[in-house]
């Protein structure tokens, strides 16, 4: 997973393949490297390597609570299928204006 941010102040680069994952590199010069919260991985052989969010794969987390709210019955509510679809819907929106060069309004 990657995602490159770039803003006025500055810009943030997460990548799951490099260590560290995340570097904030604020527009008047350096480099930060804050500290992630690791999230907790159930010891379960049926979950991969146990405790290994690495051989897990970065979306084991997201796929565990959604599964988990199908069992119980419960909507979503840490991400919302509507905003999910406004997630997508704005990366979209940022492909568009990267490839014509305008703006796109949502």
């Amino acid at each position: 997973m990657g995602l490159k941010i770039n803003l006025e102040g500055g810009s943030i680069e997460f990548n799951s393949r490099l260590s560290p994952a995340l570097v904030v590199a604020p527009r008047d010069g350096g480099v930060e490297h804050p500290d992630l919260p690791q999230p907790e991985v159930p010891a379960t052989g049926s979950a991969g390597a146990a405790g290994n969010i690495e051989a897990l794969g970065g979306y084991f987390i997201e796929v565990k609570y959604f599964v988990d709210r199908l069992d119980k019955g419960e909507v979503p509510t840490v991400v919302t299928p509507e905003e999910a679809k406004a997630a997508v819907e704005l990366c979209l929106a940022a492909t568009k204006s990267m490839e014509t060069g305008r703006t796109v309004a949502l």
